[in-house]
């Protein structure tokens, strides 16, 4: 059975030496596997070894608003508008 999760992770094309805060609504089995997940999606810093900054467990209809309302390739896609 899939969990749900709200990952923040460091996201990257931002200028050198810069990053942005991303916020990824993920499902998983496990904790380890939707930062797994995270680490490994376009425009995420997975070289880092901080790239991820946080990841909570989530309850589904949270994570169902986060899916509708604001995706983090929506945010990183808009970034000058941050």
């Amino acid at each position: 059975m899939l969990k749900h999760f709200k990952v923040k992770a460091r996201g990257g094309h931002v200028g050198a030496g810069n990053d942005i805060e991303l916020t990824f609504y993920v499902e998983a089995k496990d904790i380890l596997s939707a930062m797994k997940k995270v680490r490994n999606m376009p425009a995420v810093k997975h070289d880092k070894g901080n790239a991820i900054l946080s990841a909570l467990p989530i309850s589904e209809e949270e994570y169902s608003e986060g899916i509708v309302t604001r995706s983090a390739y929506d945010a990183y896609n808009n970034r000058e508008n941050i």
